[in-house]
């Protein structure tokens, strides 16, 4: 889906399946992006993919041609940011998503930012500020989070802020230490799509699970 809306707001997009983790020729057949890259592990997850909940290998994969096993790794996310990373250097990769990114703080550490809330707007507007900061000549990576942080709702930078923590693990108290973060990151909804109200999208939405 993300890909398809950068394609709708003008950028071009390779898409990747499935690439041989085991050596580099994959990676490379496209050359190198322009801006980076976007990785995921599949329509699924790879570890439910090619494990039940007893932790037993299956013998398919549903989510690869053929049903075929080993065309993924395991945690494949890791693997192939590792080779991302080993061919290209320090280029950009966006990963995660889902309902873990609405409570990033246990993952902060690993990430440079966040998208808090619904990513499609938020995603489009990064990548803008990213050519606008490169072509300016005044792209850093520490000046592009201040700037993301300031201009971008939505964007969480957890280097710019201070966080103290309970006995208990949890956040005691959280506080930017720039002027450049807001107080409070305000979660980014969708709500016009188009043609269609919400309303619209819950009927279509109910229609199709109740058919299924």
């Amino acid at each position: 889906i993300i890909s398809r809306v950068l394609e709708d707001a003008g950028f071009k997009v390779a898409v990747l399946s499935q690439p041989d983790y085991r050596s580099a020729n994959d990676f490379k057949q496209f050359g190198r992006p322009r801006l980076g890259f976007l990785v995921t592990s599949g329509n699924i997850d790879s570890m439910v993919a090619h494990y039940t909940v007893a932790k037993k290998k299956r013998s398919t994969d549903a989510y690869s041609p053929g049903g075929k096993m080993g065309l993924r790794p395991d945690r494949a996310v890791i693997v192939y940011c590792q080779k991302i990373r080993e061919i290209y250097g320090d280029i950009p990769i966006i990963i995660g998503g889902g309902p873990c990114a609405y409570n990033p703080e246990p993952v902060a550490d690993f990430f440079d930012l966040f998208n808090i809330g619904e990513g499609e707007e938020m995603l489009v507007e990064i990548v803008r500020l990213y050519i606008k900061m490169k072509d300016e000549g005044r792209y850093t990576r520490a000046a592009f989070l201040h700037e993301a942080a300031r201009t971008i709702k939505g964007v969480y930078v957890p280097s710019l802020y201070d966080v103290e923590y309970n006995e208990d693990g949890t956040i005691k108290s959280m506080a930017p230490n720039c002027p450049e973060a807001p107080v409070k990151v305000k979660k980014r909804i969708i709500s016009d799509y188009g043609h269609l109200s919400n309303v619209d999208c819950a009927e279509i939405l109910s229609k199709l699970i109740c058919e299924k």
